[in-house]
């Protein structure tokens, strides 16, 4: 099973111009630095943490098929206290979608048909 994954949040804008992909993904590393101690902070911090997981599960002729897709959104409440830093993390919302019953169909041209019908003569 393959599986691809991106993780994405949604706490602020992108910066204009996209990069959307790019800035949630440092968001992220925000989160988890400031989880670490490694930025300076004091008080209350949000952060939206939005996952997509996809899992292709079905291949045909080289392409591969997704058999499940599950979006999570999580909200991250971290807090500055004397004893050290505190997290609460609490759901936001979660989507699963599921695939199958994948019906493959051909497409040929005209010039496939005629030679199929005709039994490869020309």
């Amino acid at each position: 099973m393959v599986r691809d994954r991106l993780d994405r949040s949604r706490d602020l804008p992108a910066p204009e111009g996209g990069g959307d992909e790019a800035y949630q993904h440092a968001e992220e590393g925000r989160l988890e630095a400031d989880l670490a101690g490694s930025l300076v902070w004091s008080g209350l911090r949000r952060y939206l943490i939005e996952r997509v997981s996809t899992d292709f599960t079905v291949e045909k002729n080289g392409m591969r098929f997704p058999a499940k897709v599950v979006i999570e959104m999580t909200r991250h409440v971290v807090r500055t206290r004397d004893t050290g830093r505190t997290s609460q993390v609490s759901p936001v919302y979660r989507v699963v979608q599921t695939y199958g019953h994948y019906q493959f169909f051909s497409v040929r041209t005209q010039e496939e048909i005629r030679d199929m019908v005709s039994g490869g003569r020309k």
